[in-house]
């Protein structure tokens, strides 16, 4: 009930890379980036040949291919690269791109698919639409001590009359195409959105 899912695959794919090695750092990630670009093309130039080329060693037609012609568009891409990921970034500030999660719903652990959220700081999973479920328990105290709480009761979507209550047994114990079909019936009836008929 008071976990979110932050394994769930929305917008910011960049939390994935950092798990590589060699991306950690901007010195890696350019390399692994420019490296093919100054090697690759009509004549193929070995490694080796671009690093000399680079520090000024290589003989001077390799030189020629890789600093002369390649160098250039290379820098260029890279260029551009990074001003569409800044226009990217400028966007998602502006816009709040709703399929981006909110930072504090963001788990980096590898292996983690929900973060527990306390009822003191339920505010962290503010949205503008709330889906509820619980272990199916005659009387559903952790709900309880949750939904009556006044940091929940301050929520937006509470407010609003925006959450609604999903069944565990299809939510988090369900497999299959039927437990799959309910879950869209949920959403598009939480969301008011018409299904297509089969």
């Amino acid at each position: 009930m008071t976990s979110t899912h932050p394994g769930a695959p929305t917008g910011v794919p960049f939390h994935a890379l950092r798990h590589i090695p060699i991306l950690r750092t901007g010195p890696g990630a350019l390399t692994l980036c420019a490296a093919p670009s100054l090697a690759l093309g009509v004549r193929p130039v070995p490694l080796s040949t671009v690093s000399d080329a680079l520090f000024g060693h290589a003989q001077e037609r390799d030189a020629l291919v890789v600093t002369g012609l390649r160098l250039p568009r290379t820098v260029i891409g890279l260029a551009v690269g990074a001003a569409l990921v800044a226009a990217w970034a400028v966007a998602q500030g502006i816009t709040r791109n709703p399929l981006v999660r909110p930072e504090s719903q963001v788990s980096t652990g590898p292996g983690v698919t929900t973060k527990d959220v306390s009822p003191e700081r339920i505010d962290q999973a503010d949205a503008d639409l709330i889906l509820v479920t619980a272990a199916d328990t005659e009387d559903k105290p952790q709900k309880q001590q949750v939904v009556t709480n006044p940091v929940w009761k301050s929520l937006p979507a509470a407010g609003n009359g925006r959450v609604f209550e999903v069944p565990d047994e299809i939510w988090m114990s369900g497999i299959g195409v039927q437990a799959a079909e309910r879950t869209l019936v949920d959403v598009a009836r939480a969301t008011g959105t018409e299904l297509p008929r089969k």
